[in-house]
């Protein structure tokens, strides 16, 4: 695995593009997950809701499972991840459990396991309040295997233009209301 977009301030300028033109988000999304060797992306927020969540192409079937089956009132990675915050850019599975506990976690056997995305990786890219977030999350399945820590570098060397476009989105939706 490895980084593997040959231009990073195209995928940067992606991101610009979809913060003014909310309408490609997926097509975003798809880009920076097949850029990571990823079945799928998704910005997320502190309060999940069906249909309210941006994501590739590839994360439907994995948003309908987490909603239908009420994961997203007991998300294991955003519970652990939530101290990981801004401080420590994209961090993955093994950042927030140990491969034991991975493997008697109800969330990684029930939804995770099970919805073939058992390897994750995220980071927050815009926080106005413990729980006015939004992160980006990178969704592996299990033959893409875990994020290694030479991945989340280079996700982390793109991490400040995604944070501020991601900046810029808000502010738009803010003011489009």
């Amino acid at each position: 695995m490895g980084y593997v977009a040959s231009n990073p301030s195209d995928l940067q300028a992606s991101f610009y593009e979809a913060a003014a033109n909310p309408a490609i988000w997926s097509d975003t999304l798809e880009r920076f997950s097949s850029t990571f060797r990823s079945r799928g992306c998704l910005l997320t927020t502190a309060n999940f809701m069906p249909g309210g969540i941006p994501h590739s192409h590839g994360m439907r079937d994995v948003l309908d499972q987490f909603f239908r089956e009420n994961w997203h009132t007991r998300d294991l990675r955003t519970e652990l991840g939530r101290p990981k915050r801004m401080t420590n850019g994209f961090f993955c599975d093994q950042d927030i459990l140990s491969y034991e506990d991975m493997e008697k976690s109800d969330y990684y056997h029930g939804f995770a396991r099970n919805a073939g995305v058992p390897w994750f990786s995220a980071a927050v890219l815009t926080e106005r309040f413990e729980d006015d977030f939004i992160a980006i999350s990178l969704q592996r399945s299990a033959s893409d295997g875990a994020f290694s820590k030479s991945e989340l570098a280079s996700m982390n060397v793109l991490l400040p233009q995604l944070r501020n476009a991601t900046e810029v989105a808000r502010r738009l939706a803010d003011l489009r209301g």
